[in-house]
């Protein structure tokens, strides 16, 4: 960039998560949802960022639980179901605990 060229740099303020949900701004642009979560009972989250005319974009299923799609990865990829096996014994692939 040369002297004689103006310097515009885009920012803004960058919330956690907790404190952007109890923001007035949030709530008053719809940018919250409540859903069902199946460990964590009821959450309110952040809805997606954006609003497009006429599609009602929204956030429709809960975040993944810690491991829940390992197994599908791993054959997506190309591992056997004795391969995906042996890693989550071996702890390299998180396995739910046996009860």
């Amino acid at each position: 960039m040369g002297e004689s060229e103006p310097e515009t740099k885009a920012w803004g303020i960058a919330h956690f998560q907790l404190k952007a949900t109890k923001g007035q701004t949030a709530i008053a642009r719809g940018m919250l949802v409540k859903q069902d979560h199946p460990v964590a009972s009821m959450v309110t989250r952040l809805n997606v960022p954006f609003h497009f005319s006429g599609l009602g974009a929204t956030i429709k299923m809960p975040a993944p639980l810690l491991g829940e799609h390992n197994k599908e990865i791993a054959r997506d990829l190309g591992f056997s179901e004795a391969e995906v096996q042996a890693m989550q014994g071996e702890g390299v692939l998180y396995a739910e605990p046996s009860a």
